[in-house]
């Protein structure tokens, strides 16, 4: 098997809905993802749920999205993302506070990421947890407090990635 050359990098759910209604640092992920600076993993379930929320009539009049943009990302997930497959949730080695967030934790484990990346406090506690071997957790946020690449070198949990990923 040959090595990989990019990380795999699971985005949660509220982070994609975030990088287009709000744009800021997680529309500068998407972008990295779009410009194939990483392989990004999805499950079906994950995929559908993002398509049901930009599904929402109240969330189009509320934000004034526009529906091609949308339906072009989910074009774009649906032909260029690797689906992973869905684990058993009661399989999984840990599990969240929140039972919903399972399904978050098992497409990270099943698609064999090496970054998930999200904005829930019920998957960031999880951050470091030995169980999850080599899945590094983090919040998007972080990326905002960097200020050069020295910083990197005091937080492990970030190492060489997603920082140059965006911002370099």
């Amino acid at each position: 098997m040959a090595a990989r050359t990019k990380p795999t990098v699971v985005i949660d759910t509220n982070l994609f809905i975030s990088a287009i209604i709000r744009g800021g640092t997680p529309y500068k992920l998407l972008e990295a993802w779009k410009a194939d600076k990483f392989i990004l993993a999805t499950t079906q379930t994950l995929f559908e749920e993002m398509a049901e929320v930009f599904a929402r009539d109240y969330i189009y009049q509320k934000y004034k999205l526009d529906k091609t943009e949308i339906q072009k990302l989910l074009d774009g997930i649906k032909l260029n993302a690797q689906f992973a497959s869905e684990l058993n949730l009661e399989d999984l080695p840990l599990h969240s506070r929140d039972s919903k967030d399972d399904k978050v934790i098992g497409c990270a484990l099943g698609g064999d990421a090496d970054y998930l990346v999200t904005g829930d406090e019920d998957l960031l506690v999880l951050a470091g947890n030995p169980v999850l071997k080599g899945l590094r957790i983090f919040s998007v946020t972080l990326l905002t407090k960097l200020d050069h690449k020295a910083t990197l070198k005091l937080m492990p949990i970030l190492q060489f990635t997603i920082y140059n990923l965006l911002f370099l």
